[in-house]
Formats: structure tokens, sequence, C-alpha cells
């Protein structure tokens, strides 16, 4: 098991595993904060917010990977941990088996997306490869048209110069 959440840590999030969910009610979380700009009283919500939330993702516009998702589901158990240490299990007993869903599904979109992404930069090298042998092809019927135009040339002067030599 030690193993295969090193590997997946999303494997040993769950609701079931009660040692990662013991944990004292009573923490230094769990003192309300009584307002944001002390004018609007806060919500529990607002505080589960407040707590959570830690992401370096949230500001990031980045192509997801399966080591970003296994990122985020650390911070997302830490911030479980955090709102049970507040507000204890019952409060999330039914989201986690969700969240877990849903973060082995991204899991399998970051694993497709690299998929992808391999394949498009191998299809974007292929075609750089066989617009450098167009282009190198193009540049030898330049070439081999010029070099056919000279000898044409040469061989109508060599055509006249014998036609005088005939007519004279």
């Amino acid at each position: 098991m030690a193993s295969e959440a090193i590997k997946n840590p999303l494997s040993s999030l769950s609701i079931e595993n009660s040692a990662d969910f013991s944990v004292p009610k009573t923490n230094n979380y769990s003192q309300a904060i009584t307002s944001i700009n002390n004018h609007e009283p806060l919500t529990a919500i607002d505080n589960i917010r407040n707590m959570t939330c830690s992401s370096p993702m949230r500001h990031q516009n980045t192509n997801l990977t399966v080591l970003d998702v296994y990122d985020e589901a650390a911070l997302i158990g830490k911030d479980f941990e955090r709102i049970i240490d507040a507000y204890g299990t019952e409060t999330i007993r039914d989201l986690v088996p969700k969240v877990i869903r849903v973060l082995e599904l991204l899991e399998l979109q970051a694993a497709k997306n690299e998929r992808d992404a391999d394949e498009y930069l191998e299809m974007k090298t292929r075609i750089v490869r066989l617009e450098t042998e167009k282009n190198e092809t193009r540049e030898l019927r330049e070439k081999f048209d010029r070099e056919l135009e000279l000898i044409e040339e040469q061989w109508r002067k060599e055509v006249k110069t014998k036609q005088k030599k005939i007519i004279d």
C-alpha cells in the first residue's frame, strides 16, 4: 500500500481509511474568522474556502500532466485534513469519494493529453522533415531546369553555327 501511494497518491485517500481522518477536532484552524471586510460575517463555507484553494494550479494556465494531478490530489488531501480538523469527518464523508472519482478521471484525461501532446510533437517533427524534403526536391528540380535551359541554349547556338556553315 505504501509503494502504491507513492506511485498514485489518489489510491491512499479514502474515507474508509480512518487513519487519514482521525485527527483531534480542536486545532487553531477551528477558530472562526468573523469577517472578511469587517462588514459581513463569514459563513462556514467562507471559512472552508479560506482554508482551501492552496493549489498553485489555481493561478496558472498550463498543460495539466499526471504529476500535476498527483500534486493537486496531495493538496486536496491536506485541505480535507484541515476541514476535518475544524468540522469533523462527517462534513465531508460523502464528498471524498466524489472528489477521488473526479481526480481519477482527471488523471486519465491528463494521461490522454500527454499522449496526444507526444503524438502532436511527433507529427510536427514529421511535417518539418517532409517540408524540408519538399524544399530540397524543389531546389533540385529548379537546378535541373536551369541546367537543362543552359544545355538547350548551348545546343541552339551550335545548331545556328552549323546552319550558318551549311548555308555559307
